[in-house]
């Protein structure tokens, strides 16, 4: 299962980071979401997915490292966000902590060899086509626009930049409302007026850019 890492938060996440998360994999759902966050000293992760859904109830897992062969230690199928906030808010349980174990003579030996400096690793080769085919699932095909679960996965994202750099950000809203048509005498759609719209933001910022 294609597995779509989001970046780490710095607490255990609460309702409105749970429903960034189950939204964006409503959207891609054939996709494991998985959100890293910090717990006291250590780093967990918390993944959702409709893969094995067969009703619109997504799985929930937690476990107890980034590394993606590890067991989960629980699993829910649960669409109350409530629920599965105060399940996480619970941690670990004491069984599930496992005491740091340390290197053996060889580990540092294998290591220590390892370790080059001044060297670097070579570059990875980027997939623009896995690149692209992943956005294209994150944009609204009829209005262009990224899709509603992936406003709140981008807004999270400069949330979590505003509270590293304490910059700000401008969001722009577009809510049609359904007396434009009694008032204005439209005969079109809500949904081809925010394509409209849309593509008239593109366009005026293609402008800006040249």
């Amino acid at each position: 299962m294609e597995r779509t890492k989001l970046s780490k938060v710095s607490k255990t996440p609460d309702q409105f980071t749970l429903l960034s998360v189950v939204e964006m994999a409503s959207m891609i759902r054939s996709s494991l979401i998985a959100l890293p966050f910090q717990e006291g000293s250590q780093t967990l992760v918390v993944t959702c997915t409709f893969s094995f859904a067969t009703t619109n109830v997504p799985r929930w897992c937690l476990y107890a490292s980034e590394a993606e062969d590890v067991p989960a230690v629980w699993c829910l199928d649960s669409a109350d966000l409530e629920e599965v906030s105060a399940l996480l808010a619970k941690g670990l349980p004491p069984q599930a902590v496992a005491p740091p174990s340390p290197p053996s003579q060889d580990d540092r030996r294998g290591a220590a060899a390892l370790v080059q400096p001044g060297v670097l690793p070579q570059p990875a080769v980027f997939d623009q086509v896995s690149f692209d085919s992943f956005c294209q699932r994150l944009v609204d095909v009829s209005s262009g626009m990224f899709a509603e679960g992936s406003f709140y996965w981008f807004l999270m994202q400069e949330f979590n930049r505003y509270q590293r750099t304490k910059l700000g950000f401008g969001i722009v809203l577009l809510s049609p409302c359904a007396s434009l048509n009694q008032n204005l005498g439209l005969t079109h759609s809500r949904q081809e007026v925010i394509a409209w719209l849309g593509n008239c933001l593109l366009y005026t910022s293609d402008a800006a850019d040249e």
